[in-house]
């Protein structure tokens, strides 16, 4: 096991423990068990609190307060950093918008798109407004534990990279089932050239991502013309709102500076109203898990130095 299958392992451990969910199973476990065991005044109070944790996350104007913030950083990152899509090279898709990890396809043999599938799309009605344009496909399996799946390298070394046979180079493994692979196949069958595709398949989070990428573009720019032997390509990523400012900040990181794509908005610009008044669980859980997801992230790399 690699330093990046820990970090990654407790990552996804850390982010479940610390989500509103696993609080509200906890203090109803807790509330349940204090009566059992007639601890009234631990009863008491963990019913308390879950009674004031499901109204904080049902009345959405909280959370989705926070996400709107969020989001408003996204597009202004966007606006700076709007990329001139008639010359652009590569258009970087980061991993999410498909469902199921590859299990649904697997099992069902459909590419069953996520929440985010407006990562995908946007990339589609690109390519097909840009022919010129390539574009790469990121993405592994979240999956804590994934089964028939091939072993991730820490690194993504420049025999992965080659323009020698086809138009766009690889960065792939033999795996058929992976977040870019049937990102792959879906925009293959809605008429895109797969010789404009490129395929990253081992990166399971952002890190990964900014990290392969980066090794990516090295490789290419020391494969490059002999006449502009340090030109990198130009290239752009697209990435959810709510996403695009952790996304941002970890390519810097990785020494990159992309232009902007941000798609799949949660939330309007417009101030807050009386009439954005609600309560629904389902919604409040769901915003809740994202801002949650990327404030932790964040705080995460930071930790790592990464």
């Amino acid at each position: 096991m690699s330093i990046n299958d820990v970090i990654f392992a407790s990552a996804k451990i850390a982010a479940n423990l610390l989500s509103f969910e696993f609080l509200l199973f906890f203090l109803a476990f807790l509330t349940v068990g204090a009566v059992f065991f007639r601890r009234w005044t631990l009863a008491k109070t963990a019913g308390v609190l879950q009674i004031f944790l499901w109204l904080l996350v049902s009345f959405t104007p909280i959370p989705y307060y926070f996400l709107r913030q969020i989001e408003n950083q996204a597009s202004l990152l966007a606006q700076q950093k709007a990329p001139d899509l008639a010359n652009l090279d590569y258009l970087i898709v980061l991993g999410g918008g498909v469902a199921g990890g590859g299990y649904v396809h697997a099992d069902r043999g459909d590419i069953a798109l996520g929440e985010a599938s407006e990562r995908i799309t946007k990339a589609l009605e690109l390519a097909k407004r840009y022919p010129h344009l390539r574009l790469v496909l990121t993405g592994d399996s979240t999956a804590l534990l994934k089964r028939n799946s091939p072993k991730i390298s820490d690194q993504v070394s420049s025999d992965h990279v080659s323009e020698k046979k086809s138009i766009a180079p690889s960065l792939a493994s033999e795996s058929p089932e992976t977040e870019a692979d049937l990102s792959a196949a879906f925009l293959v069958e809605q008429g895109i050239d797969r010789q404009r595709i490129v395929i990253e398949n081992r990166s399971r989070n952002t890190r990964e991502n900014a990290q392969n990428i980066a090794i990516w573009l090295e490789s290419l720019r020391s494969t490059s013309s002999k006449s502009l032997p340090s030109k990198l390509p130009s290239y752009a990523i697209i990435t959810s709102a709510s996403h695009m400012p952790r996304a941002t900040q970890t390519f810097q990181k990785a020494g990159l500076n992309p232009a902007l794509i941000a798609v799949d908005f949660w939330t309007d610009q417009r101030d807050w109203r009386w009439q954005d008044i609600d309560f629904s669980l389902f919604g409040g859980l769901k915003a809740w898990r994202i801002i949650c997801h990327e404030q932790l992230g964040r705080w995460w790399y930071a930790w790592q130095s990464f």
